[in-house]
């Protein structure tokens, strides 16, 4: 739901942390390829886009399912991002090539975790995780703005 305030997304899409799938390098599969940030789970999102001139800055909050399945609190991540007119050509994942605009992206994830100590009927111990990511888009090759004239 889009609205001039705030944006609302409910249901199963990717993680904020990473930006996911704007900063996503090219790849054939769909599954993330080594090393990067991919997840999809259920969530309740809020996000706003700030649209000035010369740049677009976003922001964005949400509750995501926990990673473990008897966790009390749900997933927290935050994130942020600058976007800059400047266009360049990009494929992310496996979704076909576009035009998106060069950006720089901050997000983090807060998780509440439940560990045992050395055995599984042992008292569970109460922890928290977090992660930070910082990504970047530049483009090498920019979109072109006029079509190509053709040549005979």
């Amino acid at each position: 739901m889009e609205d001039d305030f705030v944006d609302v997304l409910v249901g199963q899409t990717y993680y904020l942390l990473g930006w996911q799938n704007y900063f996503f390098g090219a790849s054939c599969g769909f599954l993330g390829m080594p090393n990067e940030l991919f997840n999809r789970t259920v969530q309740l999102r809020l996000s706003h886009t700030f649209a000035t001139n010369p740049m677009n800055f976003e922001i964005a909050a949400g509750a995501f399912r926990p990673a473990q399945r008897d966790s009390v609190l749900p997933d927290g991540q935050g994130a942020c991002a600058r976007r800059q007119p400047l266009e360049g050509i990009t494929t992310p994942g496996s979704g076909g090539t576009g035009a998106l605009a060069a950006s720089i992206g901050v997000s983090g994830l807060v998780r509440s975790l439940k560990s045992t100590r050395t055995h599984p009927a042992g008292p569970q111990i109460p922890l928290i995780g977090w992660a930070l990511a910082v990504d970047a888009l530049i483009p090498i090759i920019r979109r072109r703005t006029a079509p190509i004239a053709e040549t005979r």
